[in-house]
């Protein structure tokens, strides 16, 4: 667990998260600046959002490019207005042409997050960029956030059967299975408390 520090509780290039909770930080729970994993774990409580994935090619020498992929995961409750997205921020300040960066999102729930921009994610690419910026979704919740956009801003590909609860600022949720609100006709996605529901983390139940 890492918790209740005061800044970002967790900044990496490289990362393979499994089974944690990243809860209280005072900043961004998790920066991951090149790629990642986090698998069946929860992001709660940080204050600065819950994950922040940066595409910076070149940085500090390094020619990479950046991909997150988060699974069985929920990230809950984490932002405030000061933030700029309150569940993840997927930004990219330069790439080339043909690049690109992906963050992947599957068996996920993204619920309660607060930001300036998104409450739930914002997909950011700057002027700098020439590459393509996109976040995949496969049956993944993203609904009851707060912000200018409330649930996704950006580009994305469905994979099939998500639950978006405002699907106002995102293109790209056409696939199989997909269920689609809109800001006069929210989604409601039917989630308990984040709680000890019996797994390694704490979770969002799915009601009847």
């Amino acid at each position: 667990m890492i918790t209740s520090n005061r800044g970002d509780g967790l900044i990496v290039d490289e990362v393979n998260i499994v089974s944690s909770t990243i809860s209280g930080n005072t900043g961004v729970g998790v920066v991951v600046n090149k790629q990642g994993t986090i698998t069946n774990s929860t992001i709660d409580n940080n204050t600065g959002g819950g994950i922040k994935a940066n595409n910076e090619r070149g940085d500090l020498g390094v020619d990479a490019l950046p991909s997150l992929a988060v699974s069985h995961s929920t990230i809950a409750e984490n932002g405030s207005t000061a933030a700029i997205a309150g569940g993840i921020l997927l930004s990219e300040s330069y790439s080339y042409a043909g690049d690109t960066n992906l963050l992947n999102l599957t068996n996920t729930t993204i619920s309660g997050n607060t930001g300036s921009a998104a409450g739930g994610i914002l997909i950011d690419r700057n002027n700098n960029s020439n590459g393509e910026l996109i976040a995949e979704f496969e049956n993944t919740i993203v609904a009851r956030n707060t912000g200018s956009v409330a649930d996704v801003s950006g580009n994305t590909q469905s994979l099939g059967y998500n639950l978006i609860g405002v699907l106002d600022g995102a293109t790209g949720f056409t696939a199989t299975g997909d269920l689609l609100g809109t800001a006069s006709n929210p989604l409601n996605p039917k989630l308990g408390a984040l709680k000890d529901n019996g797994g390694p983390t704490a979770t969002q139940q799915l009601l009847p």
